[in-house]
């Protein structure tokens, strides 16, 4: 992806377990693809729809800071998580 411009942004869905590739035959972005290599990440802020930390972790290396902005609970408390190493 990171060959590919997007002068007039892009609206794509990011692809899924459920969902790939897409019916439609439209394009798509994978989480992976978005990100790029995880070797080069050095920090992270992410803020899913949908928690799933062993689906997230995959995509960092385990010394990459990450902090996960989780959507509010049934209280309506939003909450933030230390992922990994800070």
């Amino acid at each position: 992806m990171a060959d590919q411009l997007f002068w007039d942004g892009e609206l794509r869905p990011i692809t899924n377990l459920h969902r790939t590739p897409r019916r439609d035959d439209k394009l798509t972005f994978g989480f992976a693809e978005v990100l790029g290599p995880k070797s080069q990440i050095t920090f992270a802020i992410v803020s899913p729809f949908v928690v799933s930390v062993p689906w997230i972790y995959q995509f960092f290396e385990p010394r990459t800071p990450v902090i996960l902005v989780a959507q509010p609970d049934s209280s309506g408390q939003a909450s933030i998580k230390k992922m990994f190493d800070l």
